[in-house]
C-alpha cells in the first residue's frame, strides 16, 4: 500500500506514513489492542473521556512525585554499557544513541533483558513503601502497590528507549514526560495506535539526528492525535485496575503487595515494548 499523502509504499502493519509522518487511510477506527484482544469501544461521553484522562494524569503525576522515576540518561547508559564498549564509543552512545554509536544489537538486547528481569522483580518486591520519604502519605489515596507497579513500568520503559537509541527526554517540562510516558505504557498495554505513534516518534528522532526529546515531537498531527485518545483509554485501565482490588493494600514488613500485581502482567508488558523499540531501531536503520 502506497501513502495517500506522498505515494511512499508501506507496509501492511503501518499505521502512519514511515516518511511525511501522515495517517494512512484505512488505518481510522478507535484504539485496538494488539495481540489477539478485542476492539475497545469508544468512551461513551465526552464527560466520561474527560474523566478517564483527569484520572489518568492525576496518576501519573502522583507516581512522578516518587524519587528516581525519572531516569538520568547519561547515568543509565554509562552504567550500563561501560564494561561492554570502550571510551570512544560510550562517548558517542551518550551524544548519539546506541545506533549511530554502531553498538551491536546483541549488546542492547542483553542490556535490555536484564532491565525487564531486575524491574520485574522489583515492581513486585515488598520493600517499596519503606523506601518512600514521609510513607505512605506521599502517595495520597493512591495505593502503595500500584504506585509500585507502575514506577517500575515507567522506569523500564524509559530506560528501553534510551538503550534502542532515544534520546533524553526533556527535562525542563513535565508535559514532555507526560507524553512519551503515556505513549510507552500504551505500547506496553498492546494498543496497536501506540505502538504506530511510537514509531513516529522514533522515525522523527532518527530523521533530525534530535539531542532530546522535546514537546513539538508529541505536536505531530498523528502523535498528538493518538496520545488525546489514549490518556482516557489508560485511565479507564486505572479505574478497572482500582475496582477490581488489584490497588487494595495488604501490609506487610516494610511495604505492601497485592496478588493480582505480579509478573505474569509486568513480564509481557515490558517484552512487548522491548519489541517496538527493537524493529523501530531495525526498520530506522534499513
Amino acid at each position: 500500500m502506497r501513502c495517500q499523502n506522498c505515494g511512499k509504499e508501506t507496509k501492511g502493519d503501518d499505521l502512519f506514513c514511515p516518511d511525511c509522518l501522515k495517517k494512512l487511510l484505512g488505518s481510522e477506527g478507535s484504539l485496538t489492542e494488539t495481540s489477539e484482544q478485542t476492539t475497545l469501544e469508544a468512551v461513551p461521553t465526552q464527560e466520561a473521556t474527560k474523566e478517564k484522562e483527569s484520572m489518568w494524569f492525576s496518576f501519573l503525576r502522583t507516581v512522578m512525585k516518587i524519587p528516581g522515576v525519572r531516569v538520568n540518561r547519561s547515568a543509565f547508559l554509562d552504567k550500563e554499557f561501560n564494561k561492554q564498549l570502550d571510551a570512544t564509543v560510550l562517548e558517542c552512545v551518550q551524544a548519539e544513541g546506541t545506533s549511530r554509536a554502531g553498538v551491536d544489537l546483541v549488546i542492547m538486547d542483553k542490556v535490555a533483558d536484564g532491565v525487564i528481569v531486575a524491574h520485574s522483580t522489583m515492581a513486585t518486591a515488598t520493600s517499596f513503601a519503606a523506601g518512600l520519604p514521609g510513607g505512605l502519605a506521599m502517595l495520597g489515596t493512591v495505593p502503595a502497590d500500584l504506585a509500585q507497579y507502575y514506577f517500575h513500568l515507567i522506569v523500564s520503559a524509559q530506560k528501553l528507549a534510551y538503550i534502542y537509541g532515544w534520546p533524553e527526554f526533556d527535562d525542563t517540562s513535565d508535559d514532555v514526560f507526560l507524553s512519551a510516558t503515556t505513549l510507552l505504557l500504551g505500547a506496553m498495554s498492546g494498543v496497536a495506535e501506540a505502538t504506530g505513534a511510537i514509531k513516529t516518534v522514533a522515525a522523527v528522532v532518527a530523521r533530525e539526528g534530535l539531542k532530546k526529546l522535546t514537546a513539538p515531537v508529541f505536536m505531530f498531527s498523528s502523535v498528538a492525535m493518538v496520545y488525546i485518545r489514549l490518556a482516557p483509554y489508560l485511565g479507564g485501565r486505572l479505574s478497572l485496575q482500582l475496582a477490581k482490588n488489584i490497588g487494595k493494600i495488604v501490609p506487610i514488613i516494610g511495604g505492601v503487595v497485592s496478588g493480582g500485581i505480579s509478573l505474569a502482567t509486568f513480564l509481557p508488558m515490558a517484552k512487548r515494548l522491548k519489541k517496538t523499540l527493537r524493529e523501530d531501531l531495525i526498520k530506522a536503520d534499513e
